[in-house]
Order: C-alpha cells, then sequence, then structure tokens
C-alpha cells in the first residue's frame, strides 16, 4: 500500500460493489489507521491532540464534559478575563522593572494556546452549525423557486385560458349575410349605430330599394 502511489491513482477497487453486477452492493470496510491518496500518506483519527502532549500547561477545567459547546464559552470567558489581568500586570512589571518581563510574557503565551486550543475544539460543532445553516438556506431557495415557478405556471394558464376562450363579441356577433329578399324589416336604429361611410351609405340605400319593392308586391 505505501509502497506504490501515483499522482492520478485509479478509483478504490470497493466501487464494484455498487455495480449493477453486483449481488449484493455492500459498502466498503474503513480504512486502516493509515491511507493513501494522491501520493501522500493520511491518518483516518484526526484527533486534535492534547496541549499535554506539546509541553503546554493545561488552564482550563479537562473533567468538564468537553461535548457541551457552552463548556468552552465559559472556559474562553474565563481564558480572557485572565488575559486581561497578565497585561494589565506586563505593563505594571515594563514600567517599573522591565527586567522581570520575561516570566508575564510566557503567562500571556500560555494563556493564548490555551484558548487556541480550545478554539480548534469547538471547530467541528462549528463545522455543523455552518452546514445546517448552509442546507436550510439551499431549502428556502429552493422553496422561493418552486412558487415562483408555480406563480408562473398559474399566469401562463390562465393566458392559455383566455387565448382559447370565446369572445363575448364573437358569439353575439351575425356571421350570415343579411337576404334583403327574405327579411326586409331593417331596424332603423340598428342602422344607425353602423359608420357613415360611403360603402354603408351605399348598402343603406340598395336595402331600402329592395323593401321598396317587396313592399309594392
Amino acid at each position: 500500500m505505501d509502497s506504490l502511489s501515483s499522482a492520478f491513482p485509479p478509483p478504490p477497487a470497493a466501487y464494484t460493489s455498487f455495480t449493477t453486477g453486483s449481488p449484493r452492493p455492500q459498502p466498503p470496510p474503513l480504512p486502516g489507521p493509515r491511507y493513501r491518496s494522491f501520493g501522500l500518506t493520511w491518518n483516518t483519527n484526526d484527533a486534535l491532540p492534547p496541549l499535554a502532549a506539546a509541553g503546554i500547561k493545561e488552564l482550563f477545567t479537562t473533567s468538564a464534559d468537553a461535548s457541551d459547546p457552552a463548556y468552552r464559552v465559559s472556559e474562553l470567558s474565563t481564558l480572557t478575563r485572565s488575559l486581561l489581568i497578565k497585561y494589565l500586570e506586563l505593563l505594571g512589571v515594563m514600567s517599573t522593572a522591565p527586567e522581570l518581563f520575561p516570566p508575564l510574557v510566557e503567562d500571556v503565551r500560555t494563556i493564548l494556546l490555551n484558548m487556541h486550543h480550545l478554539l480548534n475544539e469547538y471547530r467541528p460543532h462549528q463545522a455543523r452549525e455552518s452546514l445546517i445553516l448552509m442546507m436550510e438556506e439551499q431549502l428556502d431557495r429552493k422553496r422561493a423557486q418552486t412558487e415562483a415557478t408555480k406563480l408562473a405556471c398559474d399566469r401562463m394558464e390562465l393566458l392559455l385560458s383566455s387565448l382559447t376562450a370565446p369572445s363575448p363579441t364573437d358569439e353575439n356577433s351575425d356571421t350570415t349575410a343579411p337576404d334583403p329578399l327574405k327579411d326586409h324589416q331593417i331596424d332603423s336604429a340598428a342602422l344607425a349605430v353602423h359608420s357613415e361611410s360611403p360603402a354603408a351609405s351605399a348598402r343603406r340605400a340598395d336595402l331600402r330599394i329592395w323593401a321598396a319593392l317587396s313592399s309594392q308586391q
């Protein structure tokens, strides 16, 4: 496993467990304590080492429930107050006896390292909360897009229904040509609403002639 490596390695052999020819797809087993990827060796147990392993004194209480985020908030607040006190002490020493500053600087460094360690312990919780927030934003955005699509579909259906439905003017209009020989009783009030164009005037004169001829028979 560690003897050969490639900049562009092939996919792991576990992909055959998820193909259509596999009789029973099973997830691959977890890798060992170490694995190689793109020519580098990685550890599966990515745990944060304690400060004692680096020779740094731990100033926070390790017996508390480390899984509770409020625990880290309380410890960070305590360390922040200690840092301010040490900083004021350092300012006082620098004004009276500057040669005594090394121990105070070391104390400030230790407090900052402890605060940094607590912040690193908070990273998994921060990652989970960031992921939850990102997924909620995606869900809200997709819901808004879905609602906008539904509204657009409703407007389109309304537009199509208005185009296919017959208009009231088409239903009330008479498409058959008038026959003056059969219907010579013409309403003069209806003729008055027509335009007084030359063609309308000529048509009206023709209708009057046909009406007069019909009355003489």
